[in-house]
C-alpha cells in the first residue's frame, strides 16, 4: 500500500525533519517500526527511532518520497547492489586506515596522549595549547566529539558551544567470539542479524558473522562472530564486566545459531559515549553552527557528531574540512 500513501506536505525549516519512527509509521504502517525501523535503522546508530532524524541519517528515503511520492517506487528503479555485496573493509582491519595515514605524516606532526587544553584567536590565525605547549596555525579542524568541541569553543562563542552540547551520545560494547566451525549448526550464509527488541527477550542488539562477511578474518575450521550490546535503550550494558558480556553474548548467540561448547577466543571492546545521535533537528543545528563559524574564520568542525556518522561519510567530511582549512 505504500505507493498510494500521500506524500508529506512540505513545511520548510526545522519542522521539515521527522523521526525515523514517524516516517515508517506514516509510510509503511505501525508494525514496521518495531520489526524493521528499530532493529535495522535504529540498530545501526544504537539510537531511539522515536528521536533519530530521518533527514539527517537516511536522506535517500526522504528524497525518494519527495521525488517519486513513494519510497518503494523510487527504490525499485535504483541501481542494484554489486554481486559481491555492499560491505567493504581493509585486509588488516580498520586500524590499517589510521596506521597508513600516520606513515604519510611527518613524524613530528603526530602527538599522542596530548589533549588540547584551549584554543584562542591570534592576530593572524589561531593558537592551540596542548600538553603544556602552545602552537599556532592558520586554521584548526576540530575532529572530535561535539561535547569536546563545545568545551573548546565556549570561550570563543557560547552560541556555538550550546549547539554542540545539544548532540547526544550513547555507549555500546562489542563482543568478539570465535568457535570451531563444527560447533555452530547454523550455515552462516549471510552477514549477520539484527534483533527486533520488541519481539523477543534477547539483550544483544545485533551480531555480525565476521568470518562470513570478510575473508581472512578467521583460520580455516573456525568462525568469528561479533555481538553488540548497549544503545539508547540499554545504557547499562557497557558497565557489565568482561565476563558478564562474554557470557551474555555466548548464551544468546548459542540459542540463535545453535552453538555448543565454549568459545575458543573472546574479546570485549567498550565504546563509552561514542555513538553520536543525530536526533530530529540535527540538520538545523549544523546549519546554525556553520553560520556562526563564519564569524570565526579558520575554525572548522568534522566528524560523527556533526554532518556524518559512518566511516566513508566521515572520511568525505574530513577531506572537505581539510580542503577548506588549506584554502585559508
Amino acid at each position: 500500500m505504500e505507493p498510494i500513501v500521500p506524500r508529506r506536505p512540505a513545511s520548510g525549516g526545522e519542522a521539515e525533519d521527522e523521526s525515523v519512527a514517524s516516517f515508517f509509521r506514516r509510510r509503511f504502517g505501525t508494525a514496521t517500526v518495531g520489526l524493521v525501523a528499530e532493529p535495522l535503522l535504529g540498530g545501526i546508530h544504537a539510537g531511539d527511532v522515536e528521536s533519530l532524524s530521518m533527514a539527517s541519517l537516511f536522506p535517500r528515503f526522504v528524497e525518494a518520497e519527495t521525488r517519486s511520492g513513494s519510497v518503494l517506487r523510487a527504490f525499485r528503479h535504483a541501481r542494484p547492489a554489486p554481486p559481491d555485496g555492499l560491505f567493504r573493509s581493509l585486509a588488516s582491519g580498520m586500524g590499517e586506515l589510521v596506521s597508513t595515514i600516520e606513515t604519510r605524516l611527518p613524524l613530528e606532526s603526530v602527538h599522542r596522549n596530548t589533549p588540547v587544553e584551549a584554543i584562542a584567536k591570534q592576530s593572524e590565525g589561531w593558537s592551540v595549547r596542548a600538553g603544556g605547549v602552545t602552537r599556532t596555525a592558520r586554521a584548526i579542524v576540530l575532529a572530535c566529539p561535539a561535547r569536546v568541541a563545545a568545551e573548546l569553543l565556549r570561550p570563543i562563542d557560547g552560541g556555538i558551544a550550546d549547539r554542540c552540547s545539544e548532540v547526544r551520545y550513547v555507549s555500546s560494547a562489542s563482543i568478539a567470539l570465535a568457535f570451531p566451525r563444527a560447533a555452530v549448526t547454523h550455515p552462516l550464509n549471510g552477514s549477520g542479524f539484527v534483533v527486533a527488541r520488541r519481539a523477543n527477550a534477547l539483550r544483544i542488539t545485533a551480531c555480525t558473522w565476521v568470518s562470513s562477511k570478510w575473508s581472512g578474518r578467521a583460520p580455516a575450521g573456525t568462525v568469528l562472530l561479533r555481538a553488540f550490546a548497549g544503545s539508547a535503550h540499554d545504557p547499562g550494558a557497557v558497565d557489565l564486566s568482561d565476563g558478564e558480556l562474554v557470557e551474555l553474548a555466548r548464551r544468546e548467540l548459542s540459542s540463535v545459531l545453535g552453538i555448543s561448547g565454549p568459545p575458543l577466543l573472546s574479546r570485549v571492546y567498550r565504546w563509552r559515549d561514542a555513538g553520536a545521535q543525530h536526533n530530529v533537528g540535527q540538520r538545523a543545528r549544523m546549519a546554525d553552527i556553520e553560520r556562526r563559524l563564519v564569524q570565526h574564520p579558520g575554525i572548522f568542525v568534522a566528524g560523527s557528531g556533526f554532518r556524518s556518522v559512518g566511516i566513508p561519510d566521515c572520511v568525505a567530511d574530513g577531506r572537505a574540512a581539510a580542503a577548506a582549512a588549506s584554502a585559508m
